[in-house]
């Protein structure tokens, strides 16, 4: 199976993917921007590990700043 463009990434430079994943949740944690903004984050990080974005799956928690996936997570 090919490996996924997000999975290259952690394992090529796993302190700049550390760092990538916290600047995403410190934007979605962000009370300066709102629900659609956060939501675009979301579908826009989503789309880097190669699948397609269902729409099953939203930034739905502004208080945790935590994305909700639909995929049971």
């Amino acid at each position: 199976m090919k490996e996924n463009p997000r999975g290259i990434f952690q394992k090529e430079a796993p302190d700049v993917a550390k760092a990538f994943n916290d600047l995403i949740r410190t934007l979605v944690a962000s009370k300066g921007l709102d629900q659609k903004t956060k939501q675009l984050i979301y579908i826009a990080n989503e789309s880097g590990d190669g699948r397609r974005y269902s729409g099953a799956g939203s930034c739905t928690n502004g208080k945790t700043g935590r994305c909700h996936k639909g995929r049971g997570g």
